[in-house]
């Protein structure tokens, strides 16, 4: 199995970094899982590694729980861990993203423009999106406007 998708931490996502698990909020956990989430969908749509193998990687903590910081200043990467995550939230929303990926990838289909067919997002981009449009599809205790604002902190983890 092909090794994790590296990433640097953007706006938002530092809070995960783990210096005291004393002060771990329940945000945080359900922020830890939105990524992990993106993370495991990112694995399963660039390798033929199966779901529940992926999800069982993360749940028993092989796979995920660090990120690389990379120092603006010296260009120096280091790794660091993770918080624990709502493993509740993360199964659901990778078996939601999977179990609904063609109803979920024509809801994303549809809302591109001409001038940006679906060939052109990336698969971290389109994992970023399936796990957002799972949560927002099965949630009833989370405000759509808040699941938004989540996914737009994990877009910026990829992409700052």
């Amino acid at each position: 199995m092909s090794a994790p998708h590296r990433y640097s931490y953007g706006f938002g996502y530092s809070s995960l970094i783990m210096h005291s698990v004393r002060n771990i909020s329940s945000r945080t956990v359900r922020s830890a899982a939105r990524l992990a989430a993106v993370q495991a969908l990112y694995l399963i749509a660039s390798t033929n590694v199966e779901k529940g193998e992926v999800m069982q990687d993360f749940l028993s903590g092989r796979l995920g729980g660090v990120a690389i910081d990379e120092d603006p200043d010296t260009e120096r990467e280091t790794q660091v861990k993770l918080s624990d995550f709502d493993t509740a939230l993360f199964a659901n929303i990778v078996s939601t993203a999977v179990s609904r990926q063609a109803h979920i990838d024509s809801l994303i289909d549809d809302n591109l423009s001409d001038a940006w067919p679906k060939s052109r997002l990336e698969i971290t981009l389109r994992s970023i999106l399936r796990a957002a449009f799972a949560e927002l599809l099965e949630s009833n205790d989370v405000p759509a406007k808040v699941i938004i604002s989540e996914y737009v902190d994990v877009a910026h983890a990829f992409y700052s």
